[in-house]
């Protein structure tokens, strides 16, 4: 048991720990405080549940900045995953990226196909519009 800990009721402790084991979250650091994922897991929770939670840190503890910065990173996966909102791509939709626009021809098995949209008559490159094809959802998604 970490030694921040020595305060805290080591039954009441286990406990909570037996409570919150199925709970996931990500480690994002190397210590070993069990006292940060078990921080880390009751806010999750709390949060899943639509609950308020209150932490007791005790005076002893060493490590707020990575207490703060693990329920900081797993909250923002936590919602980043629960409330993610994906588009639905059609053809004839328009995507804008760095410095080009096009428009979705096809979707088919093989991914989907983009034509480029000439903002202007003159360029670069003589042979016309960019054709891409076979992309896939993720690859359209980061245009």
């Amino acid at each position: 048991m970490n030694t921040d800990l020595i305060r805290l009721n080591k039954e009441y402790y286990n406990k909570l720990v037996q409570a919150y084991h199925e709970c996931k979250f990500l480690q994002i650091d190397n210590s070993e405080s069990k006292f940060i994922e078990l921080c880390t897991k009751i806010t999750l929770r709390a949060i899943e549940n639509k609950q308020n939670v209150i932490i007791q840190i005790p005076e002893s503890f060493r490590e707020m900045p990575i207490l703060f910065c693990s329920v900081y990173v797993n909250l923002t996966n936590y919602a980043f995953l629960k409330f993610v909102n994906y588009p639905d791509f059609k053809i004839g939709d328009r995507l804008k990226g760095w410095r080009r626009e096009y428009v979705i021809e096809e979707i088919n098995e093989d991914g989907y196909t983009l034509q480029e949209i000439m903002r202007t008559k003159q360029r670069d490159n003589a042979s016309g519009p960019l054709t891409i094809r076979g992309l896939s959802y993720e690859k359209l998604v980061e245009i």
